[in-house]
């Protein structure tokens, strides 16, 4: 399994190479006015280097890349899926004061990057928000949250304020605790009301070792009830 990494790795180790192949061209070239030229471009490459390096991070999932999403100061965890590279950004919902919304303390929403590059924001519709990408929260205590997608009860999670004033999302994987990072789901058919979904991949940092804990949850059938809000 290729990790983001290493793309991102693979993606400027390219653009070493491209550099290297323009500065033999420098070395090469008796034109004076083409060798200043050159040089220009290699400077203003230099610059742009570390930006491109970033927006072309991405991760492969099933023979796709998908964009990993910038971090963000509220930004909590990420959800792609198949057919495409749209992807859902769970952050903290915060107010004009600064401090988090304590009855909704999360908010999804879409980063459109099939529409653009940059993944330009959108919000969730009625259906997509009651029947599949919105969330069930409860509080269970000052500054802690229990939440699951309202299209899939079975796995919970756990929003909590640490001792320093951070948020995270906490979440088992491989029966660990772990601060989740992503989340991936492949759908293989069916329709928007009953997906064929071949497995759920997590993806998280494990909180004793610091390693990433990746794991594939295969019994994932919607149950008849979900997509319903309820009491939990």
């Amino acid at each position: 399994m290729t990790s983001s990494k290493t793309v991102e790795k693979v993606g400027e180790n390219t653009w070493r190479q491209s550099s290297i192949f323009t500065l033999t061209a420098l070395i090469q070239s008796k034109d004076r006015f083409k060798l200043l030229f050159l040089g220009f471009i290699m400077v203003f490459l230099s610059v742009l280097q570390p930006n491109v390096a970033r927006a072309q991070s991405t991760i492969l999932r099933e023979g796709m890349a998908y964009p990993i999403p910038p971090t963000t100061a509220n930004r909590m965890f990420f959800l792609q899926r198949t057919p495409n590279t749209n992807t859902i950004a769970c952050d903290l919902n915060v107010g004009s004061n600064g401090q988090v919304n304590a009855k909704i303390p999360l908010k999804t929403y879409w980063l459109r990057y099939g529409d653009s590059p940059k993944g330009q924001k959108k919000d969730l519709n009625f259906i997509q928000r009651h029947f599949a990408y919105g969330l069930n929260i409860k509080q269970r205590g000052d500054g802690k949250y229990e939440f699951w997608f309202v299209s899939y009860k079975k796995y919970h999670m756990y929003l909590l304020q640490t001792k320093d004033g951070k948020w995270r999302v906490y979440g088992k994987i491989n029966d660990k605790l772990t601060v989740l990072g992503s989340i991936f789901i492949y759908i293989n058919g069916g329709s928007f009301w009953n997906p064929h979904v071949d497995y759920v991949e997590l993806r998280g940092q494990d909180l004793s070792s610091g390693k990433e804990e990746v794991q594939r949850l295969t019994d994932v059938k919607k149950d008849p009830d979900e997509g319903h809000d309820k009491a939990g």
